[in-house]
């Protein structure tokens, strides 16, 4: 059951709203209030309440009328990314909590892509001509770079190193680095699901590569199969 607004003494713990808040979204602060308070947000992942991904009005708590305490609403900035619990008995649209998140920027630079970032399957055949050729390569590392957990759904990205121990001159790095992506179920969703077997993990593999001619600063490449 949504909680109250207003019929309270002291403030909600955050496991008790992530079940009683009706709608928990991720989004970006547009504008805000002179307490400090969200008042429109652009939704950008919706964590419960299937709200849609756009801009929206977010209803703030007025002092002296409803119940606020601190430990509930971190003062919010225009621009910075935080989580929002939205809703209650008295209210489907007021906002029970606001959460900022820590942003620190990271930025991975790959020399080559996979299609949509997610391994290939099924495996095509691919010929080595003037514009495509193939590179041995030996297993480095997976580094787990980001995990959202969507629903029933654990989407992960990694980060995947190899050494290269074929070369060849038209591709002029010693690693080849690329994102994958996968999808696991939740913990606690009870799904089992029968995966194909992950295919970047210890051991060596050829590539085959083709240069991405919309790439004009550096050499990249599109990784068009390998074995």
């Amino acid at each position: 059951m949504p909680v109250s607004a207003e019929m309270r003494r002291q403030a909600l713990p955050e496991e008790f709203l992530s079940h009683a808040s009706p709608t928990i979204v991720i989004g970006k602060v547009l504008e805000i209030n002179a307490n400090a308070m969200p008042t429109r947000a652009k939704v950008l992942l919706s964590i419960k309440g299937n709200a849609p991904l756009e801009e929206r009005d977010i209803l703030p708590k007025s002092p002296g009328k409803v119940a606020i305490f601190p430990e509930e609403f971190d003062k919010a900035k225009k621009g910075e990314i935080g989580v929002f619990f939205v809703g209650s008995e008295d209210s489907p649209r007021i906002l029970m909590k606001y959460k900022d998140i820590p942003y620190t920027s990271t930025d991975y630079e790959t020399t080559a892509k996979l299609p949509a970032d997610q391994q290939i399957w099924p495996i095509p055949e691919v010929e080595t001509t003037k514009d495509i050729f193939s590179v041995g390569a030996e297993f480095v590392e997976s580094t787990e770079i980001l995990s959202v957990t969507q629903g029933n759904w654990r989407k992960v990205t990694y980060l995947v190193k190899y050494r290269v121990t074929k070369k060849d001159k038209r591709y002029p790095y010693e690693e080849i680095i690329f994102i994958a992506k996968d999808t696991w179920p939740a913990k606690g969703s009870n799904i089992r699901v029968k995966k194909m077997m992950w295919p970047f993990k210890k051991g060596k593999k050829f590539f085959y590569l083709k240069k991405d001619d919309k790439c004009k600063f550096k050499a990249y490449f599109d990784i068009l199969t390998y074995s």
